[in-house]
């Protein structure tokens, strides 16, 4: 809920007039959000999103945006940063592209502590949509998605990584989500709707701090580097 309350108010500044940025090529690059305290129901939050800071890469620019989530008596429930690419189609073409790293099979792999499948279903999107208000064309329009080079609509990042959360969570933590302090993604490639996705579990490098994957039924990376840590 309250990254959806940083993305809709991201939404607003990258599209303010005066930035020029065309939406058809706006993706998400990364996502953290750092749990202070637990907002309760009948809270009132307020948000305070700024730029801090935008520079080129190799296929375009980033921009990253930071947020402070107070509750009503001020106190600090939540910090929150977003990385967003603007991508550069001359840029793109320049740096080529390069080979998909697939994750295959289905037993452990070495390193790995568990494999969860999730699915996903057609409307999935429609839903998210519908609920959020989030309709931006790459995931309500095909023929829009397909303009801008993808194989048809795609789920909502946030969707995606909200899934992702309460899977990990409930694997690492027992549905404990007290415990939960740090959450982050890398997005590596879009989720189409329907598809089975699975999260990949592993060794802890340290107490109170886990890493994940998430791939698609092709085994092709969808979050990358994510992290989880708690108490």
């Amino acid at each position: 809920y309250i990254m959806k309350l940083f993305v809709d108010v991201v939404m607003d500044q990258i599209m303010e007039k005066d930035l020029r940025m065309n939406l058809f090529n706006v993706v998400h690059g990364e996502q953290a959000i750092t749990w202070h305290s637990l907002p309760c129901v009948g809270d009132t939050l307020r948000i305070k999103v700024t730029v801090d800071d935008i520079y080129e890469i190799t296929v375009g620019e980033m921009m990253v945006l930071k947020a402070i989530v107070l509750d009503q008596n001020e106190k600090d429930v939540a910090r929150l940063e977003l990385k967003v690419l603007v991508r550069d189609k001359k840029k793109q073409k320049k740096a080529g592209s390069k080979p998909v790293k697939k994750l295959v099979g289905h037993g452990l792999n070495k390193g790995e502590i568990f494999r969860y499948e999730y699915p996903t279903d057609s409307n999935q999107h429609k839903r998210y949509a519908t609920q959020t208000g989030e309709k931006i064309s790459i995931h309500t329009s095909n023929i829009l998605a397909k303009l801008v080079g993808l194989p048809r609509t795609i789920l909502h990042g946030v969707c995606v990584m909200a899934m992702t959360c309460r899977t990990v969570t409930e694997k690492c933590l027992g549905e404990d989500y007290e415990r939960l302090r740090h959450f982050y993604v890398r997005f590596g490639r879009p989720a189409i709707p329907g598809d089975d996705l699975v999260v990949i579990g592993y060794e802890p490098e340290s107490d109170g701090l886990l890493r994940f994957e998430l791939v698609n039924c092709a085994g092709e990376k969808v979050l990358i580097n994510g992290s989880i840590e708690y108490s």
